[in-house]
């Protein structure tokens, strides 16, 4: 009876030791898990800046097409401008030829 409970101990034993081991694993693979979550989640807020920033980037590309849209608009008005400012100059100067023909 002595020698069956000494097995049956040691066999206590190497079951607890067992299970010790598995419930080890169990944490190691917990914080694992745990340490990949959290990476995903930094992925996911690294991937949503990214977006941002290619978002940002089709926003910026697109008011340089408006700002060159406006440039030239602004270049042909300047343009005419003085052109109707040289107009107005050469009517006076042709005007003024007239009155004092007069």
């Amino acid at each position: 009876v002595e020698e069956l409970w000494k097995q049956k101990q040691g066999q206590d034993v190497a079951v607890a030791a067992e299970a010790n081991q598995f419930v080890m694993q169990m944490v190691h693979t917990s914080r694992t898990f745990d340490e990949l979550v959290g990476m995903l989640s930094q992925l996911k807020s690294e991937d949503e800046h990214l977006q941002e920033i290619a978002r940002l980037q089709e926003d910026n590309e697109s008011m340089d097409g408006v700002i060159n849209q406006l440039s030239e608009q602004i270049e042909s008005l300047l343009t005419e401008a003085q052109r109707r400012k040289i107009q107005i100059v050469d009517d006076y100067l042709s005007n003024r030829g007239k009155d004092e023909q007069t």
